[in-house]
């Protein structure tokens, strides 16, 4: 039995390769009977799993490069375990509060571009616009209070959960 998902996306890559490849109709219909399409009505959708990736084999002989997915959105935080106390910067110390943060579910992301994106926020009403969190460390005033900020947010969502669940 074939995953109907697996055959989805066998279809789409068909798709994709008639569309890269610039195929007229006719050379398309051609493919798709060649690999196992009713010749009276050639269509994908008539077409098992293993005809399909036949198909998509000859695409990809004819010079079609399917393309490898991109890992997109969200980028963690970097480990800081190798650095020493000495070494930890307050940006890492910012880093390591919104990381706890999201750990205890208050953030609905806890990447480290979701972090990029409240610093700009914040330095942007600074007046200091920051693209890189690491920028961060030349500016002592405000990582400072930013990350005063921060630790005011957690610590007023902490208060929060504790009065709506009533523990202390």
């Amino acid at each position: 039995m074939t995953n109907p998902s697996q055959r989805g996306a066998a279809l789409a890559k068909l798709h994709i390769a008639k569309k890269e490849l610039v195929m007229d109709e006719d050379s398309y219909r051609a493919l798709l009977v060649r690999h196992g399409a009713p010749a009276d009505d050639p269509s994908a959708r008539h077409m098992r799993l293993q005809q399909i990736d036949n198909a998509l084999q000859e695409l990809i002989s004819k010079g079609w490069k399917p393309r490898q997915r991109v890992a997109h959105g969200k980028k963690y935080s970097p480990k800081t375990r190798h650095k020493t106390a000495m070494e930890t910067t307050k940006s890492d110390a910012l880093r390591a509060v919104w990381v706890s943060m999201a750990k205890a579910g208050y953030l609905r992301d806890g990447s480290d571009n979701a972090l990029l994106s409240w610093v700009r926020k914040q330095s942007a009403c600074a007046g200091k616009p920051i693209d890189a969190i690491e920028w961060l460390d030349q500016d002592d005033a405000l990582v400072t209070t930013l990350l005063h900020r921060l630790k005011s947010w957690h610590k007023r969502l902490q208060r929060l959960r504790q009065q709506s669940t009533g523990v202390n």
